[in-house]
């Protein structure tokens, strides 16, 4: 899961724009938004590789 760990860091780099232009609004999104990445990201991985 390289890619897996160049994600967490996008977002966590998001998360950080995101706190300082919108606040606590920003990061609820970005928690709604990294839940489905998630769930779409392990649909693929199940579908496709492993």
């Amino acid at each position: 899961m390289k890619s897996g760990a160049g994600l967490i860091n996008f977002i966590a780099w998001v998360a950080l724009f995101l706190k300082g232009s919108l606040g606590i609004m920003g990061l609820i999104v970005l928690f709604k938004l990294s839940k489905a990445l998630d769930i779409y990201i392990s649909g693929v991985k199940d579908d496709s590789f492993f």
